[in-house]
């Protein structure tokens, strides 16, 4: 039960300096919210996409106070610079509620955490965007709208 608890949390638990803090479970919640940001944005459902990509900003934010180094790289700052400039013009592409550019938007989100994985040597995770259905039991499309199938 702990360990689902942790996992939760998103692994933001009290450590004893910011270098204690592991990876893993920030990237696996920022993975978690960039996957559902693709879905509720493809679905056009603005008002979820905004929270979801508030949610990216917000895992930057705890990237960047975790101060945790891989290969010499601080991660945080990696991830503010590559990702950050990105996340802003997705902002505008849901401000303006147009598809096409986010879909061109959340293409050029994926290129920048991949350019950080091979800046901290670890290009042999890569992330696509989503080609398939939606693996989560959560409805994307705005309620009222018909769904996919």
């Amino acid at each position: 039960m702990a360990g689902v608890l942790f996992l939760l949390l998103g692994g933001c638990v009290p450590a004893d300096s910011p270098s204690d803090l592991e990876l893993d479970p920030l990237m696996l919640r920022m993975q978690i919210h960039t996957e559902k940001l693709y879905y509720a944005g493809k679905a056009e459902n603005w008002e979820l996409t905004g929270f979801y990509l508030h949610e990216v900003d917000e895992n930057i934010e705890d990237l960047e106070a975790a101060q945790i180094i891989e290969e010499g790289v601080d991660v945080g700052k990696r991830a503010r610079d590559l990702i950050g400039p990105r996340v802003e013009a997705l902002e505008e592409a849901v401000k303006n509620q147009s598809r096409s550019a986010f879909i061109s938007g959340y293409g050029t989100l994926i290129d920048g955490c991949n350019q950080c994985h091979g800046a901290t040597e670890h290009g042999f995770i890569h992330i696509e965007v989503p080609k398939g259905p939606t693996r989560y039991s959560q409805r994307f499309a705005p309620v009222g709208a018909p769904t996919e199938p």
